[in-house]
């Protein structure tokens, strides 16, 4: 119930944003992004991915180069595909995210996630040796960012050690 309501508020803030502000304001980059989390979380995931998509569009429309919100929504975008388990189709969301995070040098949360995600889905594809690489990278980024004795690190190790075997 309060995901319904949470939806309908956003729709309202962003119909009136949109009149005040404009289609392309910056602010409804986040407004798009939490309606899809709340579609998400109520299980319209054509609504979801319609919000998500309406991010990605405001994100471009506002953007030259490298943008970290970008990143986050393709990643969204992506995991709602692997949710439905349609693989190809989450595969080409992370590795737009992936190609997205490469344009910065500073490796990033955003940038272990999305090389995270891409193990997922080659761990569903049954292709344990690219979801090993990715699962590395990932690690490696945690590692970076939080020290190599972060919980996030630690359990990609053990994945990766689990795969292996």
């Amino acid at each position: 119930e309060n995901f319904e309501k949470a939806a309908e508020y956003l729709v309202l803030v962003i119909e009136a944003k949109r009149k005040i502000e404009g289609d392309y304001h910056p602010d409804l980059v986040l407004c798009y992004n939490t309606l899809g989390r709340a579609y998400e979380n109520l299980g319209n995931i054509d609504l979801t991915i319609d919000s998500y998509k309406k991010a990605v569009e405001v994100i471009k429309k506002n953007t030259q180069g490298f943008d970290s919100d970008l990143v986050k929504v393709y990643n969204n975008i992506g995991r709602v595909y692997l949710k439905k388990e349609d693989l190809p189709k989450a595969l080409e969301y992370f590795k737009q995210a992936a190609e997205e995070g490469a344009k910065t040098s500073q490796e990033s949360y955003e940038q272990a996630r999305t090389h995270s995600n891409i193990a997922e889905v080659y761990v569903k594809s049954n292709d344990k040796d690219l979801a090993i690489s990715y699962y590395e990278k990932a690690a490696k980024i945690y590692a970076q960012l939080e020290g190599p004795e972060d919980f996030k690190v630690k359990w990609l190790e053990e994945t990766i050690k689990t795969l292996k075997n």
